[in-house]
């Protein structure tokens, strides 16, 4: 899923995801308002969360799931 963040560069507004739903966040963005860095400008902020794809999310959801019905249990 991709979602809007503020460029650490430009401070404007730019994507960060899985690519698959680039249009429909940028779409929602004034142009004047989008980040024209390239992506390899851009400054990272130490400390920056990485990016998890979907696999991973899902398999630290379901280890947090499990976790809490055995702390239940």
């Amino acid at each position: 899923m991709c979602f809007q963040v503020t460029c650490p560069t430009c401070q404007k507004s730019t994507w960060r995801g899985c690519g698959k739903h680039i249009d429909s966040v940028m779409n929602k963005i004034p142009v004047e308002e989008r980040c024209t860095c390239k992506r390899e400008e851009r400054k990272e902020k130490p400390g920056t969360p990485m990016d998890l794809d979907v696999k991973t999310v899902a398999l630290l959801l379901g280890l947090l799931i499990t976790t809490y019905w055995w702390l239940a249990w």
